[in-house]
């Protein structure tokens, strides 16, 4: 199967959208594609995991751009930043993969051990769901972490979290003492000046914090509220940040996985739709 993708409707007026439509496609393809005919391991859940969910949190980016949502495309955005810093961290270092992938898996082991034993003491699931089934829920999730492949992370993770205060829990990516927070993380890979500029800003704004920016109250007590919707070009940076995040993350993929024929299929995609972009212009 060879990729294909079309324009979307107005591409035109809106070639940011356009191309970024294109990529999520193609990242969409990537994924049915290598998936075929191809047996994975515990590691590869991790990997193809968080690829996976970039690929959402861009579409998000772009279903929310279509609609001139500025403010839920900065949600998803800031979403899928992080997304991107995990997956670029997991195959950063050949010889670290599968522990930090498996440093993911055991850190969301503990997230759902958490809500299980959350909704047991709260009994908030009664009309659902018994506390027996709870039980059995979370036993099986500890069980997966006494297997032979998590035991050892699971051992790290006791050790780490012992060190924090009890309020706090681990991140998977400061197992074995790695970055202790998403600025550390981002620092890191060389990108604090993406975290600093962009990623900050933008988790005031998931946070509430920008309440107060879209509305005015006037000297003679005018109220002014500001439209739901605003056109996406007062905002271009989201459109290219979220296509550069998934750009990246594609060809860590098709070098990870060593995906040659794809690897060729995204050279000529990249050439044909993203290049031709950058010599209109459209990104300056």
């Amino acid at each position: 199967m060879t990729f294909y993708v079309d324009n979307i409707e107005d591409f035109e007026n809106k070639p940011n959208l356009n191309v970024l439509s294109k990529v999520i496609r193609f990242a969409e393809y990537l994924l049915e594609e290598m998936i075929k005919d191809r047996t994975f391991i515990q590691q590869d859940k991790a990997i193809l995991g968080l690829f996976r969910q970039l690929v959402e949190q861009v579409d998000g980016v772009y279903l929310a751009m279509d609609q001139d949502s500025i403010s839920l495309a900065r949600t998803s955005i800031r979403n899928a930043f992080e997304s991107s810093l995990a997956l670029i961290y997991i195959l950063e270092e050949p010889q670290y993969i599968e522990r930090r992938a498996l440093s993911y898996i055991v850190h969301d082991l503990h997230e759902e051990i958490q809500w299980i034993e959350h909704a047991i003491e709260t009994n908030v699931l009664a009309e659902h769901i018994s506390t027996e089934e709870l039980e059995t829920a979370k036993q099986t999730k500890l069980n997966k972490l006494s297997t032979r492949q998590l035991q050892p992370i699971e051992d790290e993770w006791i050790r780490t979290d012992a060190a924090l205060p009890q309020s706090y829990r681990p991140k998977w990516y400061s197992l074995f003492n790695g970055p202790r927070s998403i600025k550390q993380l981002a620092r890191h890979l060389n990108q604090e000046s993406t975290y600093t500029t962009f990623y900050s800003h933008l988790s005031s704004e998931t946070h509430g914090n920008k309440a107060l920016s879209k509305v005015a109250l006037q000297d003679n007590g005018e109220f002014l509220v500001w439209p739901f919707r605003d056109d996406y070009k007062d905002d271009e940076t989201s459109l290219i940040t979220s296509r550069a995040l998934l750009l990246e993350s594609i060809t860590k993929i098709l070098s990870h996985y060593q995906l040659n024929e794809l690897t060729i299929e995204f050279t000529t995609f990249y050439q044909e739709h993203i290049e031709p972009i950058y010599e209109e212009g459209y990104f300056e």
